[in-house]
């Protein structure tokens, strides 16, 4: 099957390549070509095709699959860039600011990060990307009392019951407590806000059209799970804030892909 998806993907990959020495490439072209290039891993490849158009022109989306392929390679600056322009065109787009979070949180400018996360949750208060990064950075900067209300939004917002949620959220009630027991002032856990971040998934979006409720719902109902698919609802997910089943997919599409 991943031998199949393989030679479907080089064959398209073919054919763009050959629209472009043909001269009969456009802007979607390169965009589709830098698409298929990712699919494979091949993301040096993938970054010079959307830089080829977003040099045609440039939208939110390609600069933003830009940040994410720069991102992947731990070049957060350039990545960073890329956000920055990609917010003039598109300033209400919260992944935005979501991955500008990110990326300021590698670069350990924690202040920077802040500022991305509060502007997510004033366009998105339920975003839960946000509210966990958040009650983790206030824990650590010990101002308890705001984590503990984004601890509390984060468990009533979203079902208990999930895995990641009872993690995540337990792990910082536990550590609040441990600093009122040790009232230790040098007391730390940047290490447990450094994992979230990074265990956070980032992907390029590939799909331009319709919201991401309606592309939620056609992929969950899907009769055909396979990698591509599983991918698609990790975005979606991300997208939408629901870190917790972004990243059930993204191991998901990992495994089907492993099979």
């Amino acid at each position: 099957m991943h031998q199949t998806k393989q030679i479907k993907a080089n064959s398209k990959i073919k054919s763009l390549l050959d629209d472009i020495r043909s001269g009969c490439s456009s802007r979607e072209t390169y965009l589709d070509l830098g698409i298929e290039l990712v699919r494979l891993n091949m993301i040096d490849q993938a970054l010079q095709s959307f830089k080829r158009a977003n040099n045609i022109r440039e939208d939110h989306l390609s600069l933003y699959n830009s940040a994410s392929l720069y991102y992947k390679k731990n070049d957060f600056k350039t990545a960073l860039i890329h956000l920055e322009k990609a917010r003039k065109l598109a300033p209400c787009f919260t992944m935005i600011s979501i991955l500008a979070g990110i990326c300021y949180s590698r670069l350990n400018n924690i202040r920077a990060a802040e500022v991305n996360f509060v502007n997510v949750l004033m366009a998105d208060p339920a975003n839960r990307t946000a509210l966990t990064a958040l009650s983790i950075l206030y824990h650590n900067q010990g101002r308890i009392n705001e984590s503990l209300n984004l601890v509390n939004r984060v468990t009533t917002l979203y079902k208990p019951g999930t895995k990641l949620v009872k993690l995540k959220t337990g792990l910082i009630k536990r550590s609040i407590n441990g600093i009122y027991e040790t009232k230790d002032k040098n007391y730390s856990k940047l290490d447990e806000y450094d994992k979230y971040i990074q265990s956070v998934p980032v992907e390029i979006f590939t799909d331009r059209y319709g919201t991401i409720t309606e592309k939620i719902e056609k992929l969950e109902t899907a009769t055909d799970k396979n990698s591509r698919n599983l991918i698609s609802l990790s975005l979606c997910h991300l997208f939408s804030g629901n870190t917790d089943s972004a990243l059930e997919y993204l191991m998901a599409a990992r495994g089907s892909r492993a099979s």
